[in-house]
């Protein structure tokens, strides 16, 4: 870009784009301008794949605000693969009830570096211990009939089985008597029987430190 010409005799002002000061005036104004934007595109893009997580803690009787609070802000913090787009009850936000079991009541075996859970037989459609806290790395092994308790990683909410394949128990497990599981990091894990679950055969892991 040029300036206007002046006439003989009088010094002639140019300027261009290419001239440091120039250069670093247009660089700063683009970046205030382009900066928004970006920030905005990342919050937009954790709403949109946050929703399912949302949605997932308040079925699970979160708060919908806390809920998408504590959701969104990790999506920020975290990146996108906070969320991952998916339905997972592992990133629930802590202190959330979940298959009628929350933190602050549940049987604390941290510490212990194996942990057993019962089911059926004399116990019945239930788990023992249903809700538990076990410590990063515990492993817990489920014992009982597979094949009349199959049993799969998720929550029970609204009346309806919501399967978390992101869960370590993932499941269904339908066959044997006995299987042991690895709970790596710090986690809500739900479980339930497929085909009892409706009727109060549910359960939860905390996972924390």
């Amino acid at each position: 870009m040029q300036g206007p010409r002046r006439g003989a005799g009088e010094s002639t002002v140019r300027w261009s784009c290419s001239t440091p000061v120039w250069s670093f005036v247009a660089c700063a104004l683009l970046a205030l301008l382009v900066a928004p934007a970006v920030g905005v595109s990342l919050r937009r893009q954790c709403r949109l794949a946050c929703k399912d997580a949302i949605n997932l803690c308040v079925a699970a009787g979160g708060k919908r605000g806390r809920c998408r609070r504590q959701t969104l802000r990790r999506c920020r913090r975290e990146g996108l693969t906070a969320c991952g787009g998916a339905a997972t009850t592992t990133t629930l936000p802590s202190g959330v009830t979940v298959n009628g079991c929350e933190p602050t009541s549940a049987t604390d075996l941290r510490g212990r570096p194996q942990v057993t859970v019962h089911f059926g037989g004399a116990l019945g459609l239930r788990y023992q211990p249903a809700c538990f806290q076990v410590s990063p790395g515990t492993q817990v092994t489920f014992s009982g009939e597979f094949d009349q308790h199959p049993l799969v990683g998720g929550a029970i909410s609204g009346g309806g089985k919501m399967p978390d394949p992101s869960s370590p128990f993932d499941g269904p497990t339908s066959t044997g008597t006995s299987k042991t599981f690895t709970l790596p990091v710090a986690a809500t894990l739900p479980f339930y029987c497929d085909v009892h679950a409706l009727v109060g055969m549910k359960g939860a892991a905390f996972v924390a430190p």
